[in-house]
């Protein structure tokens, strides 16, 4: 397991001084990258050997958000892999030790000379492998998310660089923010998700276009974020 301690900045928190949901999968997202740098399998590592991590499907349940000032801590390990995806749990604790979050996430290799999805490689995921960690007792993620019904269209978005990574395409948690700002007119805006599920299909990347809709649930919504032919790049679905 690998853990960084951290406090909650006010830059990184939301209307109500708690740590903004993208705020928060960016943690995610730096302890995964922490614990490869920790390792010596960082970006100049992954370069040299050309092939890049690349996520595939976010499972997020939100128990309580920090507040700004909180200290908290991040953790994440490697539990699982069949022949094309492994998967990586995450935790964030408070000081008493409470759980506040907990996440499972898929990803894969991608040859990025090709372009293309490479077989899970067993040595790097085993860089990863804590046997020892503990089970979140998560359901397992789902691949596909449905979107059912004619959803609700929002205004597209143009892919700027302020939306990029290292890869080049539009970053994990900015779908997520994508799909948040899409309920600005819906009765779920304003309240953190307790549950965040994500598909991603394609990578946007600079220039795209992101078209939003909203497809209302029982319990939540399902934003489908799609090009202009109504092609996916990611499904989010959030539970409130």
């Amino acid at each position: 397991m690998y853990s960084f301690d951290s406090t909650v900045r006010y830059s990184e928190t939301d209307e109500s001084a708690h740590l903004s949901v993208l705020g928060l999968i960016n943690y995610l997202q730096d302890c995964s990258t922490f614990q490869a740098c920790s390792i010596g399998r960082g970006f100049d590592y992954m370069r040299e050997n050309g092939f890049a991590w690349l996520l595939a499907a976010w499972d997020i349940e939100i128990v309580d958000l920090p507040a700004f000032a909180d200290h908290i801590r991040i953790s994440t390990w490697a539990k699982s892999h069949d022949r094309m995806f492994g998967t990586r749990c995450f935790t964030v604790t408070g000081d008493s030790g409470d759980v506040l979050v907990r996440a499972e996430s898929l990803w894969f290799l991608l040859d990025t000379e090709r372009n293309r999805p490479l077989p899970m490689r067993e040595e790097e995921f085993q860089a990863y492998l804590d046997p020892a960690a503990p089970d979140l007792g998560m359901r397992p993620i789902k691949r596909r998310i449905p979107v059912e019904g004619e959803g609700s269209p929002r205004d597209a978005i143009l892919v700027s660089r302020a939306y990029l990574d290292t890869n080049h395409h539009v970053n994990n948690a900015q779908y997520v923010e994508m799909a948040l700002a899409a309920l600005d007119d819906q009765k779920a805006h304003g309240k953190a998700p307790r549950e965040i599920d994500v598909q991603y299909c394609t990578a946007a990347v600079l220039g795209d276009v992101i078209v939003p809709s909203v497809h209302m649930t029982e319990d939540g919504c399902v934003v489908n974020l799609t090009d202009e032919a109504g092609k996916s790049y990611a499904v989010v679905r959030l539970r409130v």
